[in-house]
């Protein structure tokens, strides 16, 4: 397992605290090489940005190239605070407790793009947020685990399986597309 995290000084907070498994991706530096190397490394990246919508942006990144590098990618989230290394100034078991309570990163992104009441498709942003889990979902490299989330998706919106797996389909036809 590596602890992915967006800067240098979240590199250091968490080392200093106990996070020995931790790595710095310099913000949006991340790339394939770099996963590459880590994939000989950890099967599993828990991945940690800061909580601002560059970070939200970065992390995202993140989490689409690891799914697609086959790992098994986690988010870390720290609502309360703006990154681990603020989180490990106002008591390192923040930085624990995040870590120990990180998500699957399709969870994550259930919980983010999908309303928390019933879904109603006919609301055109719950069919836009729809479209954007099942691009997410789509990276992951897996079949076992992309079978694994569209079942869920579909218990989670109640839109049956095969439809969904249609309308991921045309996602990427229409990405082919595009000019």
């Amino acid at each position: 397992s590596a602890f992915l995290v967006e800067g240098q000084m979240d590199f250091l907070m968490s080392w200093q605290s106990g996070v020995k498994n931790v790595v710095a991706s310099s913000g949006t530096a991340l790339t394939e090489d770099h996963l590459r190397v880590r994939r000989r490394l950890a099967d599993e990246l828990i991945v940690s940005f800061d909580n601002d919508d560059a970070g939200w942006e970065a992390g995202e990144r993140a989490v689409d190239l690891a799914e697609a590098h086959d790992f098994e990618v986690k988010a870390a989230i720290f609502k309360d605070y703006k990154d681990p290394a603020d989180a490990v100034f106002a008591g390192k078991e923040n930085l624990f407790t995040a870590i120990k309570n990180a998500k699957p990163a399709v969870e994550f992104y259930f919980e983010k793009y999908l309303p928390a009441e019933k879904f109603d498709v006919r609301h055109r942003d719950n069919l836009k947020n729809l479209r954007m889990v099942l691009e997410k979902i789509k990276n992951i490299q897996s079949p076992v685990a992309k079978a694994f989330w569209m079942k869920e998706l579909a218990k989670r919106t109640s839109v049956d399986e095969k439809v969904l797996v249609e309308e991921m389909e045309k996602l990427a036809l229409k990405k082919e597309f595009a000019p």
